[in-house]
C-alpha cells in the first residue's frame, strides 16, 4: 500500500504513523497503554500497572511496621507498597505519594517511603501512601531504647548480665529507696535521682525504667552511693511515652559473689497530664532552713536560715 501523508504527521520509513483526534497524553510515542493512562483526577497512572489491568489495592508493607531509636539517635525504616490489580495479580508499586498524619515523631521522603524516626520520643505514627488514586494507611509504632554505661563499664556488662542465672530472694535484693511506689509526677519535672542501698564492692546494678514504648537501662558500679539520675533525653521520652499510664523502675544486682542476678522490686509511678510552674518551698532537715525548688531547674537560694 503507498502510504499517504497525514496532516501533523511525519513520514517514517516503511511505516505509517496514524494520528487521532484524543485528548489523552502519549508519551515517547509509545504505543504502551500503561505509560499513557491518566486516572479520573488527571493524575498520571502508576508507570508499573501492567495493559489492561487497573490497581484497586494497595498495602503498606512491612506488617507490623515497627522502629526502634537508640540514644536519642535518629533511625530509618524503609516503607514500600504491594498493589493488588483488577487481573488478581499482587505486585510491588515502585511510584507513589506518601505522606504523614503528624510529624511529631517522625519524617518521611514523599517519594521513596523511607521514614525517619526523630529518637526523642516514642508513639505511633499513621503513614498514608497515594497511587493511582488508591490510598492506603498504615500506624508504625515508633519505640525508643537508651542503655548507659556508667563509672567506665564495658558494654560487655550486658553480655555478662544476660547470661547470668536469674534469682529472686529478698535477702539479697537491694533496697529502692526512691521513687516511691504510686507516686505522681507532673510532665515537666526534672529528672528523679533514683535511690537505693544494699550490695558489696564489685557488684553490678542495673536502673531498669520502662513504660509503653520506652526501655532504660544503665548500668551502675557498686560505689557506695547508690544513686542515679536519668539524663533529660531519657527523662523526656519515659515522661511523655503515654501520661496517665504506668512506668516500671527497678534496681537489679549482679551479685560478684554468686554471679547471679537478683532482680528487684519493681515500682510503678505515674506522670500527670499536666506541668507545674512557680516554686517550691520546704524545709530542709539537714541544712535547718527554708529551700526554694524553681520548678525544672533546680534548687534556688535559700530563703530562711536557721538562727543560732
Amino acid at each position: 500500500m503507498r502510504p499517504s501523508r497525514l496532516r501533523g504527521c511525519p513520514w517514517l520509513s516503511l511505516l505509517l504513523i496514524g494520528c487521532a483526534a484524543s485528548d489523552r497524553p502519549v508519551t515517547g510515542g509509545s504505543t504502551d497503554e500503561s505509560t499513557a493512562t491518566v486516572d479520573a483526577g488527571g493524575t498520571p497512572a502508576n508507570g508499573d500497572d501492567p495493559a489492561g489491568a487497573t490497581l484497586e489495592q494497595l498495602r503498606i508493607v512491612p506488617e507490623p511496621a515497627r522502629v526502634v531509636g537508640r540514644n536519642g539517635q535518629p533511625s530509618t525504616l524503609s516503607l514500600s507498597l504491594e498493589g493488588t490489580y483488577s487481573d488478581g495479580v499482587v505486585r510491588a508499586v515502585k511510584s507513589a505519594f506518601w505522606s504523614l498524619e503528624s510529624e511529631r515523631l517522625a519524617g518521611i521522603d514523599r517519594d521513596s517511603g523511607l521514614l525517619t524516626a526523630r529518637g526523642d520520643l516514642a508513639g505511633s505514627v499513621q503513614v498514608t501512601a497515594e497511587a493511582s488514586g488508591v490510598m492506603a494507611t498504615r500506624a508504625v509504632e515508633i519505640a525508643l531504647e537508651h542503655v548507659v554505661f556508667a563509672g567506665g563499664l564495658p558494654e560487655t556488662v550486658v553480655d555478662q548480665w544476660n547470661g547470668a542465672t536469674k534469682a529472686h530472694d529478698p535477702t539479697r535484693q537491694v533496697k529502692l529507696l526512691y521513687p516511691l511506689d504510686g507516686v505522681v509526677m507532673p510532665i515537666n519535672v526534672a529528672p528523679a535521682d533514683v535511690q537505693w542501698e544494699g550490695g558489696v564492692a564489685g557488684d553490678v546494678f542495673r536502673v531498669h525504667w520502662s513504660a509503653p514504648g520506652v526501655e532504660v537501662q544503665v548500668f551502675v558500679p557498686h560505689d557506695g552511693l547508690g544513686h542515679w539520675m536519668l539524663s533529660a533525653a531519657a527523662w523526656r521520652a519515659l515522661s511523655e511515652a503515654l501520661p496517665e499510664s504506668d512506668v516500671l523502675v527497678r534496681v537489679d544486682r549482679l551479685e560478684i559473689a554468686s554471679g547471679e542476678v537478683v532482680a528487684g522490686v519493681e515500682r510503678a509511678v505515674r506522670f500527670a497530664d499536666a506541668t507545674v510552674r512557680g516554686s517550691i518551698y520546704y524545709w530542709d532537715l539537714n541544712d535547718g532552713r527554708i529551700q526554694r525548688l524553681r520548678c525544672c531547674y533546680g534548687a534556688g537560694p535559700s530563703l530562711m536560715q536557721r538562727n543560732a
